[in-house]
């Protein structure tokens, strides 16, 4: 289920893109072809990591609370890891690791005027893609592994 959402979800991304260059005058449209690939990743890591929270807690409401409370929570645990120690090993957090594959080009701005004196070094794109690949690795396992011990 997870992966046919992900790929519905990338298949409509791409058609609004295409439809988007086509309006736009259509010169260059396949140059961020790969971008393609990051949104099927992000996809499926928030899926996978909201599949497992639902095996855990049972309750829908609830879990709905703990998955936005814990989006929150983790950006700002990044945030500060990242501030703290003056590197970005803050942005390879579970959710956050699929994040950086999609940043938004306004907020990269601001984020450089801020951080014009820091030396933070970037992190490079492929070491966000393994990061997403290996949680929704352990997401796959943990749930794999849940499911197998409640249908005993």
């Amino acid at each position: 289920m997870i992966l046919a959402v992900s790929v519905c979800a990338s298949l409509f991304y791409a058609v609004i893109c295409f439809c988007f260059g086509l309006l736009s005058g259509g010169s260059g449209m396949f140059e961020q072809i790969h971008m393609l690939l990051y949104v099927f990743i992000f996809t499926v890591n928030y899926l996978s990591f909201a599949a497992l929270l639902t095996l855990f807690v049972k309750r829908s409401g609830l879990s709905i609370i703990i998955f936005l409370a814990y989006i929150m929570l983790e950006a700002g645990i990044g945030a500060y890891i990242n501030m703290k120690f003056n590197t970005k090993i803050g942005n390879l957090m579970p959710l956050q690791s699929s994040d950086e594959l999609l940043p938004l080009r306004s907020l990269d701005k601001i984020k450089s005027l801020v951080n014009q004196g820091s030396s933070a070094s970037d992190i490079p794109i492929f070491v966000y893609i393994l990061a997403s690949l290996a949680f929704i690795a352990l997401y796959y396992y943990l749930a794999r592994r849940k499911m197998l011990q409640s249908d005993l």
